[in-house]
């Protein structure tokens, strides 16, 4: 791993001295660091070893991160892709087949994350986060077992079913570059943990909805909502902001 063309430490954001050895994806600025992320890195840390990018031929498939609800432990998996170009304007979109990965019997919402709230930072990637709500009536025990060890030591948000997170490109509008997918990396599983077990904050939608006020007390409450976590590059969190309300 090359330090000098590095990036921050994952945890705490300040400039990394060394790297994972095993996986050659991760950067930390201390021996602490590292060892305080090791619980969580070491779940996938052999898998990203063992499944580089260019273990699938193509852009056929891309790495991602499946969150079973019957297990405790993540794994990454290859999701297949496909793309296909507009006859009128000729820009690419993508489609991810994500069929195999949930019940038939329900029709999974999708998330999408820009930033991570937790280390007060942009997010590696844009994080597609595949989920089924309500409709799935087991709990995620591999989510609960992300959260065991944190402060509270729980969930703000009761997962159900399984879980699939993809990382993006990020998008710089939808008719122009509407984002592709891309084979996540360590440290997109660094900010989809902290993603999943920070979700559903209240302490963090008091926030945004202080930041929302200032721009009016005539703002609707749902116009608000609609706009909850712009400011986190986070949709779909518009439902915690309104019941603060």
């Amino acid at each position: 791993m090359d330090i000098s063309e590095s990036g921050p430490c994952v945890l705490c954001n300040k400039p990394s001295t060394a790297g994972c050895l095993d996986c050659n994806d991760l950067l930390y600025c201390s021996e602490a660091c590292l060892l305080a992320d090791k619980p969580h890195h070491a779940l996938l840390c052999h898998s990203f070893s063992q499944n580089p990018p260019t273990s699938t031929t193509g852009n056929r498939h891309v790495r991602a991160f499946s969150f079973p609800a019957d297990t405790t432990e993540p794994k990454l998996v290859w999701v297949p892709v496909s793309g296909f170009a507009d006859p009128d304007t000729g820009i690419s979109f993508q489609e991810a087949d994500i069929v195999q990965f949930f019940p038939p019997t329900v029709v999974p919402q999708t998330l999408h994350a820009e930033r991570n709230s937790v280390r007060h930072r942009e997010s590696n990637s844009m994080l597609e986060i595949w989920h089924t709500a309500a409709q799935a009536g087991s709990a995620n025990r591999c989510i609960e077992s992300l959260a065991k060890g944190k402060e509270g030591d729980g969930l703000f948000y009761d997962w159900k079913g399984g879980v699939l997170v993809l990382a993006m490109t990020r998008p710089t509008g939808f008719m122009v570059d509407p984002g592709a997918y891309k084979n996540a990396q360590a440290r997109d599983f660094r900010d989809a943990v902290d993603f999943l077990v920070d979700y559903g904050n209240t302490a963090h939608a008091q926030s945004v909805r202080e930041t929302l006020n200032t721009l009016g007390a005539s703002t609707s409450t749902a116009e608000r909502s609609n706009r909850s976590y712009e400011p986190y590059g986070v949709t779909g969190m518009g439902s915690i902001v309104s019941e603060m309300e």
